[in-house]
C-alpha cells in the first residue's frame, strides 16, 4: 500500500531554509565587496588625477587645477580638469576646444571631460562631506562649488586642496581609501 504524501516534511523545509540563508549571506557579502571595490577605485582614480595635475603643472602652467565636486543632478562625484585665473574655485573653467589654452593643456581626447568617480560613494575633504554642486554654475548659479586642487609651479607645494580626501561607501564612515595630499612637498598617496 502506498501512502498519499500531501506536504513537505519538517526536515525538507529546514534544509531549504538553510540553503536560502547561505545564498543570501553570500549575496550580501558580494554586494558589500563590490561597494568596497568602488570606493577603493575612486580613491585610486583621484590620486592618479592629482599625479597628472602635478606633472602637468610642473611642465606646463601654474594655472592648471582640478575641481572635485558632487553633481547635484545625478549624485555622482566628479574630478574635473581645468584652469583658474586667480586661484579660486569661482573662476575655475575648462577652456573651449580650439582655444590656445585648450590646445596647450588638454591635448588628448576627452581630457576636458569630468571624470565620474562613482555615485555610490561619499567623499569627505578634511572631515567634511563635499557638498552637492551644480556642475555648470554652482548651487547659487553664480559660482562653482567643490574643492579646488592646485600646485605652485615654483616649489611643487600645494597651493589649494592640501589635506585628506576620505572615500567611503555610500553613507558610510569607514574609509576604503584616503588620498593624502601633503601641503609642503606636494606628495600624495592613498592609504
Amino acid at each position: 500500500m502506498m501512502k498519499n504524501n500531501k506536504g513537505y516534511s519538517l526536515v525538507e523545509v529546514m534544509i531549504v531554509l538553510a540553503i536560502l540563508a547561505v545564498v543570501s549571506g553570500l549575496a550580501t557579502l558580494t554586494i558589500s565587496m563590490i561597494a568596497s571595490a568602488r570606493a577603493t577605485a575612486a580613491a585610486n582614480q583621484l590620486n592618479a588625477e592629482i599625479g597628472g595635475l602635478y606633472t602637468n603643472t610642473m611642465s606646463k602652467s601654474p594655472e592648471l587645477c582640478l575641481r572635485v565636486y558632487k553633481n547635484s543632478t545625478d549624485g555622482c562625484y566628479y574630478v574635473e580638469r581645468g584652469v583658474t585665473d586667480d586661484g579660486t574655485v569661482s573662476t575655475f573653467y575648462t577652456p573651449a576646444k580650439g582655444t590656445a589654452k585648450y590646445d596647450e593643456y588638454f591635448n588628448y581626447e576627452y581630457s576636458n571631460k569630468p571624470i565620474n568617480l562613482n555615485k555610490r560613494i561619499t567623499i569627505y575633504y578634511n572631515g567634511t562631506e563635499i557638498p552637492e554642486s551644480d556642475p555648470a554654475g554652482g548651487t547659487s548659479g553664480s559660482a562653482l562649488d567643490g574643492i579646488l586642487i592646485q600646485f605652485n609651479k615654483s616649489g611643487g607645494n600645494v597651493k589649494h586642496g592640501a589635506g585628506e580626501f576620505k572615500v567611503t561607501k555610500e553613507a558610510g564612515t569607514r574609509a576604503y581609501g584616503t588620498v593624502c595630499l601633503n601641503e609642503t612637498t606636494g606628495g600624495h598617496y592613498v592609504k
